[in-house]
């Protein structure tokens, strides 16, 4: 990737983290699915957007936990940024 397309994403998930006001952080890699923690508002079904562009679909509720479908085959790692 680029520069200007990196710097694109992340202008576009701080505009999300801004929006949203809810950060959360992969906690768990399961290849595909990865479990995130830190975002008490986000629903069934919902989009979410990882700090490096990439979207995920809220597959499963579990208390503080959501287990998110990656919609990308780049690999996340623990402790990555989404909202």
């Amino acid at each position: 990737m680029d520069d200007e397309a990196g710097a694109d994403m992340n202008n576009t998930f701080d505009q999300l983290l801004k929006t949203t006001g809810e950060v959360g952080f992969v906690t768990r890699t399961l290849q595909w699915i990865v479990e995130v923690e830190g975002l008490p508002s986000v629903g069934l079904g919902e989009m979410v957007q990882f700090e490096n562009g990439v979207f995920g679909h809220v597959s499963a509720l579990d208390g503080p936990v959501c287990e998110v479908m990656v919609l990308s085959s780049e690999p996340l790692k623990v402790g990555t940024r989404v909202s």
